[in-house]
């Protein structure tokens, strides 16, 4: 059950990212639906393992924009770290 969470949740991530860079659709809109993603899956994914892995997903898949600062990189790490900690 864990790994299909994953496996969807990543799929959904990523088919995000490549939705906005293939269509004209608003940056924001997609960051924010990436955010609920993130926020729901780290909140009911209980292994840790993958946890981590779709974190990473979820890390690459922000950075992928080109958009971020090592400011705004400092602020996404930290972010994913309170949620791996919140999630245990």
């Amino acid at each position: 059950m864990q790994s299909a969470l994953v496996a969807y949740a990543s799929t959904v991530e990523i088919s995000l990212r490549i939705l906005h860079h293939f269509l004209t659709t608003n940056m924001w809109t997609m960051v924010n639906l990436q955010t609920v993603v993130a926020l729901y899956t780290c909140l009911t994914l209980r292994n840790k393992g993958a946890n981590l892995l779709f974190l990473l997903v979820t890390l690459a898949t922000f950075g992928s924009y080109g958009t971020l600062t090592w400011g705004l990189w400092l602020a996404l790490i930290g972010l994913l770290l309170i949620l791996f900690v919140v999630n245990q």
